[in-house]
């Protein structure tokens, strides 16, 4: 794959990853499932490290960090090295345990979501005093409510995939 062909092959994942905080911070704040709203970024982070391996997954993952800190969550900034992490990870396991797919996809995504989730309760419950019931009552939601939405993102960073691999 030349540079040129990498060039189109990340802007692509770029414009796919703007359409889903868009979809995310315009579209799903206004749909409440189960109490919550679903959240995409971490499973699109998850998404793409399992498409694009470590290197990949983790370089996608700090732009959907900063996405999560600067833009739609307005998260702490321990959220780029998080997702940073969790595309990296989510490589790591497609290319040494898990066979490249969508359920090995829908596996790391359901990882990141619970990691996530995990850091938020422990932040709200230690700043805010909220009772751990509740957080996790809550996360557990979120999560599977995030994880309705998978198959979708899964398919349109797929498709980015897919078109990228007719340059290799």
């Amino acid at each position: 794959m030349t540079t040129q062909d990498n060039i189109y092959k990340w802007t692509m994942y770029g414009l796919a990853l703007v359409l889903t905080a868009l979809v995310d911070s315009l579209l799903l704040v206004r749909l409440t499932i189960l109490g919550v709203h679903p959240t995409l970024l971490p499973v699109a982070a998850a998404c793409v490290g399992v498409l694009e391996g470590q290197a990949g997954g983790a370089g996608f993952g700090l732009a959907c960090g900063v996405l999560a800190v600067f833009g739609v969550w307005g998260e702490t900034p321990l959220f780029l090295f998080a997702l940073s992490l969790a595309g990296f990870l989510s490589g790591t396991v497609s290319a040494f345990l898990l066979r490249r797919g969508f359920l090995s996809a829908l596996l790391c995504a359901a990882g990141t979501l619970l990691a996530v989730d995990l850091f938020r309760v422990g932040w709200f419950h230690f700043h805010l005093g909220a009772a751990y019931s509740d957080l996790f009552r809550v996360a557990g939601a979120e999560i599977l409510v995030s994880l309705l939405f998978a198959p979708l993102v899964y398919r349109l960073f797929f498709l980015v995939f897919r078109w990228a691999g007719r340059f290799r």
